[in-house]
C-alpha cells in the first residue's frame, strides 16, 4: 500500500520496474489527463521524493491536473546500479522505454538540469513521441539544436529573464529559440 503524506494530500504511487537491456529502470506515475513525463536531473529517487514538501506539492499540483510519469535513472534511485557511465543513447532509449511501460505514446517532457539534455535528445530523435518540451534548469545543446533543425518538433527553448545571458549562450540563435520574460 502507497504511503500518504500529510493530511489530504495525494498518496505516493507504487514502484514500478521495467528493464532495458540489463538494467531494470523504477517509475511511478500518479494523476490522470494528458501524459507529462519528468525527466529527472543527475539525482532522483521516485520514493523518496515524496518526502519533501515542496516537490510532493508540485507533484500533487500537476497531478491535479495532468498524469505524471517520473523515473529514476539508471544507476539512481531506485533502478539498478552500472559499472559505467550510461551514454546520452543510453539514456534516450530508457526515456522511451519508460513511455513504453506507462503505455505512453506522445508526452509533455519536463527536463530538469541534466534531463534537459536526455529531453531535448528525445525531442530531435524522436518528434512523434514528444507534445511538448519543458526545460527547467537547463540549456540548450548545440549538438542537440542542429539535430532539431532537421525535425519536424515544435519548440520553445529557454524562458529567461535577461536576454544578455540567453546571448551569450546562443549568439544568432537567441531570437529563434528564447522566449524572454520581464523580470517585473
Amino acid at each position: 500500500m502507497a504511503a500518504s503524506y500529510g493530511p489530504g494530500m495525494v498518496p505516493a504511487p507504487d514502484v514500478h520496474y521495467v528493464r532495458n537491456g540489463d538494467v531494470r529502470l523504477a517509475w511511478n506515475t500518479v494523476g490522470s489527463g494528458q501524459d507529462v513525463l519528468l525527466v529527472p536531473g543527475l539525482f532522483s529517487n521516485v520514493e523518496v521524493v515524496w518526502e519533501h514538501e515542496i516537490t510532493r506539492r508540485v507533484i500533487e499540483f500537476v497531478a491535479g491536473h495532468a498524469r505524471q510519469v517520473a523515473f529514476d535513472k539508471r544507476g539512481m534511485g531506485l533502478s539498478d546500479r552500472l559499472e559505467r557511465a550510461p551514454s546520452l543513447e543510453d539514456h534516450v532509449s530508457d526515456v522511451l522505454t519508460i513511455m513504453d511501460a506507462a503505455e505512453i505514446e506522445r508526452a509533455a517532457l519536463i527536463g530538469v538540469s541534466e534531463g534537459g539534455a536526455i529531453s531535448q535528445a528525445v525531442a530531435a530523435r524522436h518528434p512523434d513521441r514528444v507534445e511538448r518540451l519543458v526545460l527547467a534548469n537547463a540549456v540548450p545543446g548545440v549538438r542537440i539544436l542542429e539535430e532539431f533543425r532537421g525535425s519536424h518538433a515544435r519548440v520553445n527553448f529557454v524562458v529567461t529573464a535577461d536576454q544578455r545571458d540567453a546571448e551569450r549562450f546562443l549568439g544568432p540563435l537567441t531570437e529563434q529559440f528564447l522566449v524572454f520574460c520581464d523580470p517585473d
